[in-house]
């Protein structure tokens, strides 16, 4: 039976967080009649980056979204992975694990980020954020079918609390990437007890102890 590892991007993988919550805030300031605050921008995760402009800054939407991406491609010289990540992904893959990033973010985006970071050839496919809405459980069930994969052989490793809805809508244990100083432990805590993780070397133990 295959076993699947779906991955997350923004804050699991990459330390852009911060970052692209900053970026979206400073175009939407540009392209917006009103101040977009964080939490503005926070609030529209889930979508992609042209989803959460739309919802920012109205029929504006697409002109923020091409100054947005070529500021994007320039933050991505700021960012890096973080450490002990490549060896993760590599370390299960070559344990035969199939790797799949299932991510909100918009093709444009994962692709130039993928690149940048030396991580294209990975994962095995790459299931981009949609415009009109969240779909990460949606995108799992479906791969899942395709690889005749059940969902106690899989698992979603993400940072938000958000994550772990979706991995349980899909039927999948979510593991809990709480590596990042900016993750919302507390909640990830209450929602996933025994499954949040502040090491990647922590992560990494319980997948291999878990599916031997």
């Amino acid at each position: 039976m295959e076993k699947i590892l779906f991955f997350d991007f923004d804050g699991t993988l990459i330390n852009t967080v911060g970052p692209v919550t900053q970026l979206f805030k400073d175009t939407a300031d540009h392209w917006s009649d009103h101040i977009v605050t964080k939490d503005d921008v926070i609030s529209t995760f889930g979508v992609n980056e042209r989803g959460t402009l739309k919802q920012l800054t109205g029929d504006n939407g697409e002109k923020a979204f091409l100054e947005f991406f070529e500021a994007y491609k320039l933050m991505l010289n700021s960012v890096k992975p973080y450490p002990g990540i490549v060896d993760l992904l590599e370390t299960l893959r070559d344990d035969g694990f199939t790797l799949i990033l299932v991510t909100g973010k918009g093709i444009e985006c994962c692709e130039a980020s993928l690149d940048k970071m030396n991580l294209k050839g990975v994962f095995e496919e790459i299931c981009p954020g949609r415009i009109e809405k969240a779909a990460k459980a949606e995108d799992m069930l479906e791969i899942m079918k395709r690889h005749f994969a059940e969902p106690e052989d899989c698992f979603y490793i993400g940072d938000t609390p958000s994550d772990v809805i979706e991995a349980q809508n899909a039927g999948v244990e979510c593991l809990s990437a709480a590596w990042d100083p900016d993750t919302d432990r507390d909640t990830l805590n209450r929602i996933n007890p025994g499954k949040v993780f502040e090491s990647i070397e922590e992560i990494k133990d319980y997948i291999t102890a878990k599916k031997r």
